[in-house]
């Protein structure tokens, strides 16, 4: 196909989406080298997703619900918008659009712990079956149902009862339709996560060279948020944080899944010694493995006296590099002096938490990094080290500055007003 052909069949292509979507979502652009894919990748889409026969604002909520797990904010920000009425509503135009209020709550839905887990189980079990009518998703069974969602789908190969419990709440086909429509949203987060160019915040549109973007004939690998998010973000300050801000919730619910897992599993095994040598294996991998840098300092010497795999790749040293150093070698020189009185406030508190610093990496550029730590004892009670938590916000900060740019930038005059109403 020559390149005029596969301009044309792509623009068709965008023009189908456009009008069936109501826009045409960046994400269908990444496949824009070979209209065939292209194709391919919107027919997914509508099987799975647009034309399936769940109901459509259930879909729209539940991709959106399960998108506040993926730490690429582009699935939850173009599915929020969906719900604004920014598109359409699951590809379907007849859909009205929910009000920002319901969105905020959908967004900030605290997700149940997982020692309530078992109880929301054991409602779905004693449903009468199967459904006669899709449940809404106010109802209770609605959320108990997007609830079992979110476990089957961020933790499949452990959600057995789970995929039981909804097997026999719905027939066949519709138990098959939303695991199928689970499956496309995972596939899409994966897409997005692959596509992400760097760790870097998603681009607006209009922050893309104009030889890189137009509206009628864009052609990228690049995944972006479309003109209209960059609209809504305007006029919506209250959703840039809860759409915008990279979610901790993948990462802490998988990791301490595995935790409980592992710990429940030593408590529990009948052959104590060889389970508790492959448990200390698999703790020392996950404290490895953590989302976030781990350290241990000495408080006579100062120095470090441990890390972990995390913290050693998020600074480019070696642990030779951080082991047995002061623990102040690591911390930027800006902020050095914030370091040693907090260092300070532990000695005399035993505890510190979210404390903002900046710490150094072996190629000279600074992590912006929320310090937490408590005091290790010894046996008469006297403080002898830290288990320190450095928590990388250094994305957070970066959008703070891209969410002050778009507020001091805005064409329109601001108003903050207090809860209070000062």
């Amino acid at each position: 196909m020559s390149r005029d052909s596969q301009n044309v069949a792509l623009e068709s292509l965008w023009e189908e989406i456009r009008q069936q979507m109501g826009v045409c979502p960046s994400f269908f652009k990444l496949a824009s080298a070979d209209p065939a894919l292209a194709r391919g990748l919107f027919n997914l889409a509508k099987f799975a997703y647009l034309e399936s026969p769940l109901p459509s604002i259930f879909k729209e909520k539940l991709f959106t619900y399960l998108s506040r797990f993926c730490e690429v904010r582009y699935c939850i920000t173009r599915h929020a918008a969906f719900l604004l009425g920014r598109g359409h509503v699951a590809g379907d135009a007849d859909c009205p659009p929910i009000t920002t209020d319901e969105i905020l709550a959908l967004l900030t839905e605290p997700f149940p712990k997982r020692e309530q887990l078992p109880e929301i189980l054991n409602a779905i079990k004693v449903v009468p079956a199967p459904l006669q009518d899709f449940p809404s998703w106010d109802s209770s069974i609605g959320r108990h149902l997007r609830i079992a969602c979110a476990v089957i789908f961020m933790n499949s190969e452990r959600s057995t009862e789970w995929c039981a419990a909804l097997r026999r709440l719905f027939s066949p086909p519709v138990f098959q339709r939303l695991m199928i429509f689970l499956a496309f949203v995972r596939m899409a987060h994966f897409g997005t996560q692959v596509h992400a160019l760097s760790e870097e915040p998603l681009p607006m549109a209009s922050e893309l060279a104009s030889s890189d973007y137009d509206s009628g004939t864009f052609s990228t690998t690049q995944l972006f948020l479309e003109e209209d998010l960059e609209l809504l973000f305007q006029e919506e300050k209250s959703l840039i944080a809860l759409l915008l801000e990279e979610t901790h919730e993948v990462k802490h619910f998988e990791w301490e899944a595995q935790l409980q897992t592992e710990l429940q599993e030593l408590r529990t095994t009948q052959i104590l010694a060889q389970a508790l040598k492959k448990s200390e294996a698999r703790y020392r991998d996950l404290y490895e493995n953590a989302p976030d840098m781990f350290c241990s300092v000495d408080v006579e010497t100062q120095m470090i006296v441990e890390c972990n795999q995390t913290f050693i790749e998020k600074t480019g040293f070696s642990r030779e590099d951080i082991v047995g150093k002061s623990v102040f070698e690591r911390y930027d020189h800006s902020c050095l002096e914030k370091s040693r009185l907090s260092f300070q406030q532990f000695l005399q508190h035993g505890v510190v938490h979210g404390i903002e610093l900046k710490i150094r990496t072996r190629h000279g550029k600074s992590l912006d990094v929320s310090l937490s730590a408590t005091a290790v004892h010894d046996d008469s009670g006297r403080i002898i080290a830290t288990r320190s938590i450095l928590r990388d916000i250094t994305k957070q900060k970066r959008l703070e500055d891209q969410q002050r740019l778009i507020f001091e930038s805005s064409p329109n005059g601001i108003l903050v007003v207090n809860e209070d109403g000062s």
